[in-house]
């Protein structure tokens, strides 16, 4: 007797299992295809170059990957391009609060001809530029209670939290467009960068 059972048992999970473990195998061969494709697709696991602090001194030595931009400075390279005219302002200052650098959409925004203009000098120093120039409309009107003459002291304001806090801030910053000599509103991203910070803007709306 406890042969047959044995033998009906033996059967009958012979029969079932297959069955009851058909979802499990297809399940698992759906995601080890997964993993192959992943695999596949990003060339397996990250080479130290594809992890960011971690690129091999020898840039010149490493292979271009064929998706994008690996090294730090293939990044560089790309990101500088970007930023050079990206349609946002960008700008680094120092702790001071004197310009070290600025993008091309920065100098046409407000109306400078070239860097010399801009680089070393303070906020209040680029309103004084900006109002000194003869072919600049001139900026009579204040901007929901603040003149042109105010915006150097808000700003400074700004950039003191950020340096201060130590992390990035957004803020809602008043600013000079020659372009129709009226203070627009700009949507700014402000972050310590280096021994300062750096920000990135837009028109609020455009």
């Amino acid at each position: 007797m406890l042969t047959s059972m044995n033998t009906n048992t033996v059967q009958m999970m012979t029969r079932t299992r297959p069955a009851a473990f058909r979802g499990r195998t297809r399940v698992s061969r759906v995601a080890r295809s997964s993993e192959a494709d992943d695999a596949a697709s990003s060339g397996g696991e990250c080479p130290p170059s594809a992890v960011p602090g971690t690129t091999p001194h020898s840039d010149a030595t490493a292979t271009p990957h064929p998706y994008g931009a690996r090294t730090d400075a293939e990044r560089i390279d790309m990101l500088g391009k970007a930023a050079l005219d990206c349609g946002a302002i960008m700008f680094v200052k120092s702790h001071s609060g004197r310009y070290r650098c600025v993008n091309d959409t920065y100098l046409e925004m407000f109306g400078f001809s070239c860097l010399d203009e801009v680089l070393g000098k303070t906020d209040e120093e680029l309103i004084e530029t900006i109002l000194a120039k003869p072919e600049h409309p001139i900026f009579h009107h204040s901007y929901r209670g603040e003149a042109i003459t105010d915006l150097p002291e808000i700003w400074r304001e700004n950039d003191e939290s950020v340096l201060t806090m130590k992390r990035p801030r957004w803020f809602r910053e008043r600013s000079p467009f020659v372009k129709d000599g009226r203070l627009h509103e700009f949507v700014i991203m402000k972050a310590p960068f280096e021994d300062g910070l750096v920000g990135v803007g837009v028109l609020d709306g455009v």
